[in-house]
């Protein structure tokens, strides 16, 4: 693979949602020492038109009884970033599981070398030194069971692909911690000594994989676009994107569950930064801590990242904090779904709101979906890893350009949605 494949990895790696090519410029507020509302209100299902088979009498705690938490506790990292092998056993009745890094600010992790209690590698072993995979640790496209690394907080959902299947029985593994320096264009990588807190959380189903599910959302609000907990139950344009939300995820056979509605200080308006120690993404996706199961998805009125050169690349729509992000866990440095709500005039397809679509896709990569086709510069062009996902389509969700309206999950692509934790389990007498 030529390195000039690295020409996309910063929009990659952060799982952004880039729209077409502009640079409005506006003032930065900083969102430092801001402290969340203590307002939260819950939605009733009433005010959404969704298949009412998927929402009727789920309770959450039916719903959380099938994951399972492993605490792998704290793990240190020797000076060549690596661990010492880890292993975890996986039971029969698994149909997925994620396996969740947390470490230190600034510090980007990787899962290594993973194998299947056949011994099969499912994460091949020091990818991050391949000339195959360009020689470079932030996604692995030479693995089965695609990964892309993560700053501060990290995981991986197994499998995230039809061709990987759960074999029960002890998976082994090991985590990898690098810094990066030099441009976003001409990166430099360097192995990072430390210490990161390991956990698995394992889906389970003695029923086999599912063909549904329903996932909870909580909303936090800025007071962008005018939206705010206190009238969000009412809010047009939120209901609307919501309604679209739900339509595309249904034909993946997702379900919205529980929405919750919270405020966060209106200091949090303007997101900039991304990456690097005390960033603006960190500081609101550390807020959720407390929050109920689910994907938190946070409304502010403009994304930017003024000091990196994709700060000038286009429009960034939105961002989520992982692919995937963090799983059965809250309140990490990349625990958060931003959605931005001004939507520039010269997109193509201005004259509809692609806020919800946004949200799918940005949800679609929280929970574990690469872009169908990256954006290739002019160089090397990068697809995912699901034989059933065309390239080029501008049709599918997950394409890197959101302003060309696409909206289509492929069969694949429902299927790693639904495996991920997050995506809960109905009680069994609640059927498609």
């Amino acid at each position: 693979m030529s390195s000039r494949l690295l020409w996309f990895f910063p929009c990659l790696l952060l799982g952004l949602n880039c729209g077409s090519r502009g640079n409005d410029s506006i003032e930065s507020t900083s969102g430092n020492d801001l402290e969340q509302s203590s307002e939260n209100t819950e939605m009733d299902d009433s005010t959404m038109e969704v298949d009412s088979r998927l929402l009727d009498a789920v309770e959450e705690t039916q719903a959380r009884e099938s994951l399972e938490i492993v605490e792998l506790g704290t793990v240190s990292l020797n000076d060549s970033g690596s661990s010492s092998l880890l292993t975890v056993s996986i039971p029969e009745d698994a149909i997925s599981f994620s396996i969740n890094v947390i470490g230190t600010p600034g510090v980007f992790f990787a899962v290594d070398a993973l194998r299947n209690p056949q011994d099969k590698q499912l994460i091949v072993d020091e990818w991050y030194n391949s000339p195959l995979n360009g020689n470079q640790p932030v996604i692995c496209v030479v693995c089965i069971n695609r990964i892309a690394s993560g700053e501060s907080a990290h995981s991986i959902l197994v499998p995230n692909t039809p061709v990987v299947e759960v074999v029960p029985g002890e998976y082994s593994f090991r985590i990898y911690g690098f810094v990066q320096s030099g441009s976003a264009f001409q990166p430099q990588f360097n192995p990072s000594p430390g210490q990161v807190d390991v956990s698995v959380v394992i889906k389970r189903s003695s029923d086999g994989a599912p063909e549904f599910g329903f996932l909870n959302l909580n909303l936090h609000f800025t007071g962008a676009g005018g939206m705010t907990a206190a009238n969000a139950a009412s809010h047009e344009r939120l209901q609307t994107a919501l309604k679209t939300f739900a339509e595309i995820y249904a034909g993946a056979g997702i379900g919205i569950g529980t929405l919750t509605y919270r405020d966060l200080d209106e200091g949090f308006q303007v997101v900039d930064g991304f990456s690097k120690v005390g960033n603006d993404f960190e500081e609101i996706a550390k807020l959720t801590a407390d929050n109920p199961p689910g994907v938190n998805l946070v409304f502010v009125r403009e994304l930017m990242d003024s000091n990196s050169p994709i700060g000038g690349f286009g429009v960034i729509l939105g961002i989520s904090g992982g692919i995937p992000g963090p799983s059965g866990i809250q309140g990490t440095s990349r625990s958060a779904v931003i959605i931005a709500t001004d939507t520039p005039s010269e997109f193509p397809t201005s004259n509809k709101d692609l806020m919800g679509p946004t949200m799918a896709h940005e949800i679609g990569h929280y929970l574990g979906l690469f872009h169908s086709s990256e954006l290739g510069f002019g160089t090397q062009q990068l697809h995912d890893h699901l034989q059933d996902t065309p390239q080029n389509d501008t049709s599918n969700l997950m394409y890197y350009d959101s302003s060309s309206g696409g909206i289509k999950l492929s069969k694949s692509q429902g299927y790693v949605l639904r495996n991920n934790p997050w995506v809960n389990l109905p009680p069994k007498e609640v059927t498609p």
